[in-house]
């Protein structure tokens, strides 16, 4: 079943679009959590399927609970070659992604681009909205005129 749903990610990312007669580009979201001790990064794709912007799970694949940038960028990158995206086909085809702060800050964007091959400003990461939303909310809690 795996190998099937593989296949069919990879025949839609591959098929073209019937308006823009391009292949369809991606985005990528992915993310450490630790579960029982034991740290995963869950990486997704985020694709535009009837102009909806879809997620797409891909793995959750177990990595070491201190990593550097660069091992999470490669960690990222083999997940998505293990879905039969070749580094050829992210260089013309991922414009962009979503992660918490923790890979901003170990300069993720930077990791990603050398782990594929292309520069700096073709591809743009950004912090999450959901993580955004999350600190604001902590934010406000933590002010002292509000009682909670």
């Amino acid at each position: 079943m795996a190998t099937s749903m593989k296949q069919r990610v990879m025949e839609y990312l591959t098929s073209v679009d019937p308006i823009t007669r391009q292949q369809r580009s991606i985005g990528i979201t992915f993310d450490k959590v630790t579960l029982l001790k034991r740290s995963l990064q869950v990486t997704m794709l985020v694709i535009m399927i009837d102009e909806q912007l879809t997620p797409i799970y891909l793995k959750s694949s177990l990595c070491k609970t201190e990593l550097s940038g660069e091992e999470l960028a490669a960690n990222c990158v083999n997940v998505l070659e293990s879905f039969g995206l070749t580094k050829s086909m992210l260089q013309d085809k991922l414009t962009g992604g979503a992660v918490d702060g923790a890979y901003i800050h170990m300069n993720i964007n930077e990791h990603l681009c050398n782990n594929i091959g292309i520069q700096q400003n073709w591809l743009k990461i950004s912090w999450d909205v959901a993580h955004l939303l999350e600190l604001a909310i902590d934010d406000t809690q933590n002010q002292k005129k509000f009682n909670w």
